[in-house]
């Protein structure tokens, strides 16, 4: 009994010693060069002024010419609207350059000179909050909406809060998730349109026929869509993580036809434990090689001893999701 105790106490401190060791080493990942790394800065940052939160969303876009960072700055000012307040804006950084602004859209605040009907308030919008690459297309911009901001229900729908592109075969598909329509129960917009051309079709889902989801619930808070049952055949995912009491769950569904319709929902995928913030982040890749997508689910607050967070893989089986 005695000989026990003293090879566990051994064996403990062995393993002690090994943690140490390896504590005092600095560590690397195999599939990260760090000490080789590109830094990119952002450009228009004066001293004194707040942050304009450069490097809040980034992308990469390649084509046969050149390799570009896309990189979001949602509370910059943008040199070419000096009298607008930090509207936010994009930045293209080459792969051996510096960052420069990429200017999307050069109309300020007042009327739009084509549209007058609208009046563009573009203080604070937080442009590039959000960017999705899809390099088999050419560049383009999704107005988001035309909503008179006086109507309640899509006034603070903050639709282009999550984002995701997806391209077939002769078209691409945009969607848009919207977490603040309808006194925050929120929706998912899908915008199409053929290779290289403008986008034409919108549909946007009627959120106050879908009975699985309520008021502060958040739905399109992060989206995404993969072919989880059969190859070739497109599913769309939706979270709305402060729904089911908090538990949050993820709608795996198809749009609706047109617009003002009821989506058509395949599953509904739940959290585990309560305010994890189960769908805080959603996306979609083949992880298993069996050509089709898993659903990755992001729980960013979920705990065992100090919120550790969480990541949920789901593959679709004979059209049912498991975990």
């Amino acid at each position: 009994m005695l000989r026990a105790s003293v090879l566990a106490v051994y064996f403990h401190a062995r393993s002690l010693i090994l943690v140490l060791m390896i504590a005092q080493q600095n560590p690397f990942a195999y599939n990260i060069d760090a000490l080789n790394a590109k830094v990119y800065d952002d450009p228009t940052r004066v001293s004194g002024e707040r942050s304009s939160y450069f490097g809040f969303s980034v992308a990469l876009y390649t084509s046969a010419e050149e390799s570009l960072l896309l990189v979001g700055a949602p509370r910059a000012n943008s040199s070419e609207l000096p009298f607008v307040i930090e509207p936010g804006t994009v930045f293209k950084c080459p792969m051996n350059g510096v960052c420069r602004e990429w200017m999307i859209d050069k109309t300020g605040n007042g009327l739009h000179p084509r549209e007058r009907l609208i009046n563009q308030i573009k203080d604070n919008a937080w442009i590039g909050a959000t960017i999705a690459v899809e390099n088999k297309t050419e560049p383009r911009v999704v107005i988001t909406s035309k909503n008179d901001i006086g109507i309640y229900n899509f006034g603070m729908g903050q639709i282009g809060f999550s984002l995701h592109m997806n391209s077939l075969r002769y078209d691409v598909n945009v969607m848009l998730g919207a977490p603040g329509v309808y006194n925050w129960k929120g929706d998912a917009i899908l915008t199409n349109a053929l290779i290289n051309e403008p986008f034409s079709r919108t549909i946007i889902p009627s959120p106050a026929r879908e009975q699985q989801i309520h008021s502060y619930n958040y739905l399109g808070y992060a989206v995404t869509a993969g072919t989880y049952f059969k190859e070739r055949d497109v599913w769309y995912a939706s979270s709305a993580p402060k729904s089911a009491n908090m538990y949050g769950k993820v709608l795996v569904f198809a749009f609706p036809p047109k617009t003002n319709q009821r989506m058509f929902i395949k599953t509904i995928l739940y959290g585990q434990q309560y305010g994890e913030y189960f769908g805080a982040a959603l996306t979609s890749c083949d992880v298993n090689n069996d050509r089709r997508h898993e659903l990755i689910i992001g729980a960013p607050q979920w705990s065992r001893d100090m919120d550790e967070g969480l990541v949920y893989i789901f593959t679709g089986r004979r059209n049912v999701l498991y975990l």
